[in-house]
């Protein structure tokens, strides 16, 4: 499976889309783009770019992995994090599956002047296999 690639869409602290390239069977490098529209008090926009790496613990069609990474984000302000996670990705067909994550992130938010732990972080994640 090294060299494959695919699409990925996933609902975590904003939605996002993106993708990955796998540089071995286990190892797979993974970049997202997430928007998040507010109309309610008042209109704002947000946006984050991430990047990680996952690495998957064993095969088959359901694959235990770890991961981490780091995102950028704006919504009024710019925010910084860190994160890291384990979850478990579903081959329901051959070039299709579902992943869930848990994980703990470590967050520099309001340009730098509020710093947090949050632990539980999750996400849900839809990816393709091209």
């Amino acid at each position: 499976m090294a060299g494959a690639k695919g699409l990925v869409l996933g609902v975590n602290s904003l939605p996002t889309v993106g993708g990955f390239l796998h540089l071995t069977p286990a190892d797979s490098l993974r970049f997202n783009l997430g928007l998040n529209l507010d109309f309610t008090p008042d209109f704002s926009v947000g946006f984050s770019v991430g990047a990680g790496v996952r690495h998957h613990l064993l095969g088959g069609n359901l694959r235990p992995f770890i991961e981490g990474g780091l995102q950028l984000n704006y919504s009024q302000q710019i925010g910084f994090g860190l994160h890291g996670g384990v979850g478990v990705e579903y081959y329901f067909v051959p070039r299709v599956s579902v992943a869930g994550t848990l994980g703990l992130s470590l967050r520099f938010d309001s340009g730098g002047q509020t710093v947090h732990l949050p632990f539980g972080t999750s996400g849900l994640l839809f990816n393709v296999y091209l």
